[in-house]
């Protein structure tokens, strides 16, 4: 039986005030044929894909290479430079951005040392090599079996889970920081995610999100051409802010700050929804290709850079945000 619209429950606020959005959309990565759309929350202006998918058609949404893959040792000299770009410019940026602003969300300081940080949906394991040198004990986990490959490579400890299983993977009040990113709006119940994080975190955990945000100015003024619904299907939500803070603080959590992704990431997201084509983490162009679009893609980014500032600093809508959410001591 189909569910209509007045019959979907919001599940980051709960009300039953959904109507249409956008339609129409295609997948920003062609790998899923067909076309999507979203439904907006009137009460918390969250969005949601509609219809829902079937539980069982979310793997084969995902690609097999999904996400930044680094590139494999080369030579130094000429050839090592340019196969080194994407990393240099652009991603490894924002993995140290990210764990600088994680480190002050959270209130770090260097004599806490051991501290246990669990990343959920770790893709490569790339970001956490800045916190394993500030002395955190790392667990790692994602989805897929096949990304973890590299992140055992280097040392950390890691499994494969979804957030509907990973209380079978980690003691309860064990983890000091969890950190997902970009993990959210991928997640069939949002609930159980939020709730299985504060079982496992010890009293005074951290919770730490970043997920785009359906009330932002590039959400606004993009529409369905951003990124955060070209997505679909497998952005299955797209949280506004209050809806994120209202998921979070009905799930036994107290929102102690929010900021904005990396300025680079969020520019970013102004260049892949213009030009979805200079994504390419998810196929094998040839060397030539992959040297020009990363070339043209940091320009791009740079290009949006100053308008994304606006968005951080003067309109507070940036595409997406940074949630620290604690657990009461």
């Amino acid at each position: 039986m189909t569910t209509t619209l007045a019959e979907l429950s919001c599940p980051y606020c709960r009300a039953r005030a959904f109507a249409p959005w956008y339609s129409g959309i295609e997948d920003r990565l062609k790998h899923a044929a067909g076309q999507y759309a979203f439904a907006r929350c009137g009460q918390c202006g969250s969005a949601l894909q509609v219809p829902i998918p079937k539980p069982e058609q979310l793997a084969s949404f995902y690609p097999k290479n999904y996400g930044y893959v680094p590139p494999p040792p080369v030579a130094s000299g000429i050839k090592g430079l340019l196969a080194s770009l994407p990393h240099r410019l652009f991603y490894d940026p924002i993995y140290q951005s990210q764990m600088r602003q994680v480190l002050r969300g959270i209130g770090w300081r260097p004599d806490q040392q051991g501290l246990h940080l669990l990343d959920v949906g770790c893709g490569r394991g790339l970001r956490l090599l800045g916190f394993r040198e500030r002395g955190f004990r790392i667990t790692a986990t994602d989805f897929a079996e096949e990304y973890l490959t590299t992140v055992r490579e280097m040392g950390f400890n890691a499994f494969a889970s979804d957030f509907e299983h990973l209380a079978e993977h980690v003691s309860p009040e064990s983890v000091d920081v969890i950190t997902a990113f970009h993990v959210f709006e991928h997640v069939p119940d949002l609930e159980l995610a939020a709730k299985t994080s504060w079982q496992i975190l010890r009293p005074g955990g951290w919770l730490v999100v970043i997920v785009p945000l359906a009330d932002s100015i590039q959400a606004k003024y993009l529409k369905e051409r951003w990124i955060g619904f070209t997505e679909a299907p497998r952005h299955l939500t797209v949280p506004s802010q209050a809806g994120m803070r209202q998921l979070l603080i009905r799930t036994g959590f107290r929102i102690e700050r929010e900021l904005p992704d990396a300025l680079m990431s969020n520019a970013g997201m102004w260049a892949l929804s213009l030009f979805p084509w200079l994504a390419f983490t998810h196929r094998k162009p040839s060397k030539l290709r992959q040297i020009i679009t990363s070339g043209l893609g940091f320009l791009t980014t740079l290009a949006a850079t100053p308008l994304t500032i606006v968005e951080h600093l003067f309109s507070k809508k940036p595409a997406a945000g940074m949630f620290f959410a604690r657990k009461a001591g």
